[in-house]
């Protein structure tokens, strides 16, 4: 397959990417922001002329060496007036791009697909949760919801992370997706591909994602009460303040426990090595970026609900605690720690099980994930 397109330019819309962008290692980003710019990088290598489209703190200078152009827009609606919102449209003109992607905010489609319509540029949706496919999305308010459902209306292309994304587009919206599975490459262009997952760690457990109430903090801290003979750490973004400051001041109560807080992202990679387990808390996610992270490390998930396509059942590759359509009362968390714990402790008393898991880990990610398996897939949707 020829990967090489004959308009080839691409431009990532990221308003939270800047920690990547920067070559600072200041702040933290989440999952959207690592895959627009490991495909990213990738497609520069490839012959694309790649742009981002990002915010930038105090309008600090964002300087770039990965191959891409980066230009600042502003995304102060996002937290203030929505009269702002059309103001990227300069931006997205200063790109000009074949291609202009967004995951999150999905809102933002809408104004994106009017851009794209009177310019006959091509818009990409590209799913970040299992929620972009349906009509019932917890946590965004109806207003936001509606732009997102209109908004998919003028995307051009439709990218799903999994196969259950891609039948909740087809079921709920009558919209066909393409899926290209999330790459997995460490943001120093190195990539584990190695099976020996022998090495010993000094963590035991490493709890990875952001301050939202989706991501269930507080059953990491009632697990690491309930364990306090094992090593804990947690790396948090701030999505929301209160519950970033609840999490350092809970962290502080627990000897076992070590709160990193915003990590920024090159040095966060180090701690997926250090660590035995990774534990997911999410109700809600697509396919999380730590779980790649974590297995091209050779290291288990233990996932309190989410399990993409059954891949962790299907590979060995950890455990799901919640294995049925009918999960327990997320408020009960001491509840669902204890759950968990049984299978935390399973993996750390039993070395043999959890490096054979990280062994497969490795193997499936070489061989679902890798930039040369996923890249020329996108390509594929992008230009086909």
């Amino acid at each position: 397959m020829k990967d090489k397109p004959v308009n080839g330019s691409i431009a990532f819309i990221a308003p939270f990417a800047y920690p990547l962008l920067s070559n600072e290692q200041v702040g933290s980003t989440g999952g959207a922001e690592r895959q627009f710019f490991l495909f990213g990088r990738e497609l520069a290598k490839r012959g694309w002329r790649v742009s981002f489209i990002s915010a930038r703190p105090n309008h600090s200078p964002i300087l770039s060496d990965h191959g891409f152009s980066v230009y600042h827009a502003d995304f102060s609606y996002l937290g203030g007036s929505k009269l702002r919102m059309p103001y990227c449209w300069a931006t997205m003109k200063k790109a000009n791009s074949n291609y202009y992607v967004i995951k999150t905010p999905a809102h933002i489609l809408l104004p994106l697909g009017f851009f794209c319509r009177v310019f006959r540029r091509k818009l990409v949706f590209w799913a970040q949760t299992g929620h972009d496919s349906t009509q019932i999305r917890k946590g965004i308010n109806h207003a936001g919801s509606r732009m997102q459902d209109c908004g998919l209306k003028l995307a051009d292309i439709i990218v799903a992370q999994t196969e259950e994304q891609k039948v909740g587009f087809e079921a709920n919206y009558g919209i066909h997706a393409d899926v290209v599975p999330s790459i997995c490459s460490s943001l120093n262009s190195q990539v584990l591909s190695k099976l020996d997952c022998n090495d010993e760690k000094p963590l035991d457990l490493l709890w990875v994602g952001n301050s939202s109430a989706n991501k269930q903090q507080e059953v990491f801290f009632e697990l690491a009460k309930l364990l306090p003979d094992r090593t804990f750490a947690i790396a948090m973004n701030k999505s929301d303040d209160k519950r970033f400051a609840e999490a350092a001041k809970e962290a502080e109560k627990l000897p076992n426990v070590t709160f990193l807080g915003a990590f920024p992202p090159v040095a966060m990679e180090g701690w997926f090595q250090k660590t035995k387990l990774i534990l997911n808390t999410s109700i809600r996610e697509g396919f999380p970026n730590t779980f790649l992270q974590a297995w091209m490390n050779g290291v288990p998930v233990v996932s309190l609900n989410i399990d993409p396509d059954k891949i962790i059942e299907k590979n060995r590759l950890g455990y799901v605690v919640n294995t049925s359509e009918s999960l327990k009362d997320h408020s009960d968390f001491n509840d669902l720690a204890r759950d968990a714990a049984g299978y935390v402790e399973t993996l750390l008393n039993d070395d043999a099980i959890r490096q054979e898991m990280g062994r497969m880990a490795v193997l499936y990610v070489n061989e679902n994930h890798l930039p040369n398996v996923v890249v020329p897939k996108l390509i594929n949707v992008l230009t086909v």
